[in-house]
């Protein structure tokens, strides 16, 4: 309970990321929505021919994951081979969720390559060649964490590369687990994080569908919750 306690006041404690970036050049309707969950907000303000996109990405423990570890047999029999191979591998051992979860975190960075081209992505494909696009970290850690009964979803959206004097909206594809207590989460099993330099997308959009627009002010902030 101490433990437990301690983690919450950690969780109270933790840095507040506040990200704003302005857009021009949408001319398709809702392209971006107001959103929040337990480590992200965002909020778009409309301003003439801009928009305005405030993003808060908050940091938090993994205490979040310490629940006793529940298998879900009737996916685990009825998952590819392979992958109930891996499961058994990794599930090895572990009590908690928390634990399950590292282990799945290992394995992607070092048995998995990133690899942006147009092979499938999906879990079996991603196993055989050990190499996967965003879209394949997302289908086989999703894959993973429902064999524990915990749901994850692929999201859409940009993440901005700042590699240029004027950042780049790079597409890309992450993760909104949902824990038992119907809390949610962003997480990007490729990165192994979740930063502020992410722009959700209306998920009624594909990223291939989305019209170029420009990224013509950017300033970050920091706080840390008092």
């Amino acid at each position: 309970m101490k433990s437990l306690i301690l983690s919450a006041l950690v969780f109270l404690l933790i840095q507040k990321n506040i990200f704003q970036v302005v857009l021009s050049g949408i001319d398709q309707e809702n392209l971006f929505l107001s959103y929040q969950n337990l480590n992200f907000r965002q909020v778009v303000i409309a301003q003439g021919d801009e928009l305005q996109l405030e993003i808060e990405r908050y940091d938090f423990d993994w205490f979040l994951l310490e629940n006793p570890l529940l298998v879900n047999q009737n996916a685990l029999q009825n998952a590819p081979l392979s992958l109930q191979n891996l499961f058994r591998t990794l599930v090895a051992g572990e009590k908690t969720e928390r634990g399950f979860f590292r282990k799945v975190l290992t394995f992607l960075k070092e048995q998995i390559s990133y690899a942006q081209d147009d092979q499938p992505q999906d879990l079996l494909s991603v196993l055989e060649r050990k190499t996967a696009s965003c879209v394949g970290y997302c289908n086989l850690t999703a894959a993973l964490l429902e064999l524990i009964n915990i749901k994850a979803r692929g999201v859409s959206g940009f993440y901005l590369e700042n590699s240029s004097a004027e950042p780049e909206a790079i597409p890309h594809r992450w993760l909104e687990i949902e824990l038992r207590n119907s809390k949610k989460f962003f997480f990007d099993p490729q990165t192994q994080d979740f930063s502020f330099t992410y722009l959700l997308l209306n998920q009624i959009y594909k990223t291939e569908e989305v019209k170029k627009f420009r990224i013509i002010k950017v300033q970050i902030k920091r706080k840390v919750f008092a």
